[in-house]
């Protein structure tokens, strides 16, 4: 949230239609999803939610494959691969 200007410019840049709605529905249902599956209330939802978002968010922000600069590819590649095994786990979350 402390940098939603820079996030915002990024989906402009991004073409990303009502990117300031957009955005504000991703910081949203990061909120929403964190505090159901922190609280295991519908976890399964809240654990969903998380995994569609971090798809989405893998997909706009770190598509490493069409980095060339080699430090940047091979942040964004940790990134992405970590954020697999975030969806890993929310898919434990979602299992129990």
């Amino acid at each position: 949230l402390s940098d939603f200007g820079n996030h915002l410019s990024r989906f402009k840049k991004l073409k990303v239609p009502f990117p300031r709605l957009v955005l504000a529905c991703g910081f949203a249902t990061m909120l929403i999803g964190g505090v159901m599956v922190l609280l295991d209330y519908h976890s399964l939802i809240g654990g969903a939610m998380l995994i569609v978002f971090t798809i989405l968010a893998n997909l706009m922000y770190h598509h490493f494959w069409t980095m060339r600069d080699p430090r940047q590819r091979q942040t964004h590649t940790w990134i992405f691969c970590n954020n697999i095994a975030v969806m890993g786990g929310l898919l434990m979350v979602i299992a129990s």
